[in-house]
């Protein structure tokens, strides 16, 4: 009961510019259940506070600060699809990212804090039930857009990114040692704008990387 009542009182900011309110704890799974603090600027709007992981025994399990991230006053978060509002992205993420068997968290960092103003996320994973926070594995959300997409089957992590309407490149990283290691990557450049599009595919292969380039022409309706 004291730990609950703890968890209730309201923080000073130095700053008078902030408050903090305290979002809901939700679990997010059998294991693990998340606290959020938000602190708010009321005279830009922006907000800013930290997510707190804690085992069902209540020892603290990590803490990840994040920035420029918006809550709801029921928001809440799923089991299975992690988020803290149906109305807002994916909060949190909890699932494997370095194909161990073990969970890790993917943690929201900024809402607006990759490419064309999507989601950013710190990942901390699982190491005898601690959670090591992984600025390569934070890379691939920071430098991509939104978060980075899991293929268990092929145990290798997919990214995007783009440059404006005509230009996007796909890439594909295996895991070596906790680390994603680039593999491959296919680019497709529609700025010509003269009815093809140009795919550009680079892959490694024993150490070099082999690159093949080829004309596409686009369907009669592409613009």
């Amino acid at each position: 009961m004291k730990f609950l009542l703890s968890l209730t009182f309201i923080f000073i900011v130095s700053n008078i510019c902030y408050s903090q309110n305290r979002i809901m704890t939700k679990y997010i799974s059998s294991e693990y259940h998340a606290l959020f603090y938000e602190v708010v600027c009321q005279e830009s709007g922006t907000s800013k506070g930290w997510a707190i992981i804690y085992d069902n025994s209540h020892h603290k399990i990590l803490k990840s600060e994040f920035n420029e991230i918006q809550f709801s006053s029921d928001a809440g978060i799923d089991t299975n699809n992690v988020g803290l509002d149906t109305g807002y992205p994916d909060y949190i993420i909890y699932q494997d990212y370095n194909f161990d068997g073990i969970k890790d968290f993917a943690i929201i960092n900024e809402l607006y804090g990759s490419c064309y103003g999507m989601r950013s996320y710190k990942i901390y994973l699982s190491s005898n039930r601690k959670f090591i926070f992984s600025p390569s594995f934070t890379k691939l959300t920071e430098n991509y857009c939104d978060m980075f997409q899991v293929n268990y089957n092929k145990k290798i992590i997919s990214t995007f990114i783009k440059d404006g309407c005509c230009w996007h490149q796909e890439e594909e990283f295996a895991i070596k040692k906790n680390i994603p290691v680039l593999i491959s990557k296919v680019s497709f450049d529609y700025r010509e704008n003269n009815g093809y599009c140009i795919e550009t595919t680079e892959k490694l292969k024993k150490g070099v990387w082999i690159k093949n380039t080829k004309k596409i022409k686009l369907d009669s309706n592409y613009k």
